[in-house]
């Protein structure tokens, strides 16, 4: 059966965890804190899809790896901190768990260059973040 399979990369939304911190945010994750993380908002995910579906004989036999931003947490810490106000800190934890040893080896290795080509308007992780803080 021909399909085209998307494959996104970490969900930025995953992150709006931390999003309602009061006087301090701490983000303890099990993470190098300068490894870099291919983010992607599921937002932008919708908007391929459909792309791709209109557009399916373009896209059928193909995976595509998508992504939005690649940051380091502790980038995605000094966002949190520029557009809240709330002072950030990430606190790395021991990386354990398959998952996250993967992220710290290799990670995601989607071609942000040739996306943003294809998919103009593919939101980075500060934009995504201040269109979801102005909400709440």
């Amino acid at each position: 059966m021909p399909a085209t399979i998307l494959r996104p990369v970490f969900f930025m939304d995953n992150l709006l965890h931390y999003a309602d911190a009061a006087g301090e945010r701490v983000m303890e994750l099990p993470v190098l804190p300068d490894r870099p993380m291919q983010l992607i908002a599921t937002d932008d995910i919708g908007r391929i899809a459909a792309h791709v579906i209109d557009h399916r004989d373009d896209y059928l036999g193909r995976e595509l790896e998508i992504a939005g931003d690649e940051l380091t947490f502790s980038q995605v810490a000094g966002i949190y901190e520029k557009l809240t106000g709330v002072p950030t800190h990430l606190v790395p934890l021991p990386v354990e768990g398959r998952m996250f040893e993967w992220f710290a080896e290799s990670g995601y290795q989607a071609d942000l260059a040739e996306l943003r080509d294809h998919f103009p308007g593919l939101l980075t992780f500060q934009n995504w973040l201040g269109g979801q803080v102005s909400k709440m």
